[in-house]
């Protein structure tokens, strides 16, 4: 028997999410966005911060992606060992989930201007897939053989951060565990590559000491589950920092802080394609309101 008409059109919006959001928008370009994805980048922020970012893809479209995320990064007394937490959820269409991540980085000194960053993370997501939300779609009824999934999905990922002098290369896999638990316990949810991310770039200073641009080039699946490349740029300036990225995706960003003042930075970004397609349907927005608890370290210092 084949699935009456109105279970393939439930069947095919959600192949469309599946297949376009995946994990969040396609370019990482403000600070902490890449946090739960390299644990080994913790000891590349301040002492002790807190950030709270927002995330909306194809505004407009009803049920679209969201996500808020709450980040968190702390160093012990003697600076040896980074502690981070990672609260995330997002929703989209019947889809929810709600992701807890807990990070350890530990740093190696190799010389006076060489660090080697040693990250790994562990923790889980709540996965819950409720098809009563079509209910809502004037015309569609929900078929039998369409049933709610709720499960609990443990994970764990590794990574690395090597700095030398303004030099730095990274590389990690964030989720080694559940492409492979969730192919023998959630048929429902498509399966995935086995998820990394892999980055270089430099970091140039003025006179003073101070971070004046930075660009990187980063390698991912992350955002549709495809291999992406991604060039971006950062600009320092006394008040602000412009931000400005693009990828394969045929997707742009730009970014700036809209407020830097002693501990409070509030940041915005602005995703768009250069080409709209079915698959590109919308302007993706994230907005990044940060905490420094604590002084900066030192720019010489793990």
């Amino acid at each position: 028997m084949f699935p009456n008409p109105k279970t393939l059109q439930i069947l095919f919006f959600l192949s469309l999410n599946f297949l376009t959001a995946q994990e969040t928008s396609s370019i990482f370009i403000l600070p902490q966005q890449l946090q739960w994805a390299n644990p080994a980048l913790l000891h590349t922020t301040k002492n002790k911060q807190l950030s709270f970012l927002f995330e909306s893809q194809w505004l407009g479209i009803p049920r679209a992606p969201r996500q808020q995320s709450f980040l968190f990064v702390s160093k012990n007394k003697n600076k040896k060992v980074t502690f981070g937490v990672v609260l995330r959820n997002r929703s989209e269409f019947a889809e929810n989930q709600s992701q807890m991540i807990f990070q350890f980085a530990f740093p190696l000194q190799l010389d006076e201007t060489t660090f080697l960053h040693l990250g790994i993370q562990g923790g889980g997501k709540l996965y819950d897939l409720n098809f009563e939300t079509a209910q809502s779609v004037d015309g569609v009824n929900i078929d039998p053989v369409l049933k709610n999934d709720t499960q609990w999905i443990p994970n764990a990922g590794i990574g690395i951060h090597f700095i030398r002098k303004n030099t730095f290369f990274s590389v990690s896999f964030p989720r080694l565990l559940e492409e492979l638990l969730t192919r023998y316990t959630t048929p429902l949810i498509l399966q995935e590559n086995l998820f990394y991310t892999i980055a270089f770039g430099r970091t140039y200073y003025n006179l003073f000491d101070v971070r004046k641009f930075e660009w990187e080039v980063l390698f991912h699946n992350l955002a549709f589950g495809k291999d992406t490349i991604q060039i971006k740029g950062n600009y320092y300036l006394p008040f602000t920092t412009l931000y400005l990225g693009f990828n394969n995706l045929k997707y742009s960003n730009v970014g700036f802080q809209l407020i830097s003042k002693g501990a409070f930075q509030l940041s915005y970004a602005f995703e768009f394609p250069l080409a709209r397609t079915l698959l590109q349907p919308r302007n993706n927005h994230a907005i990044l309101i940060h905490l420094n608890l604590l002084p900066k370290t030192k720019l010489n210092e793990p």
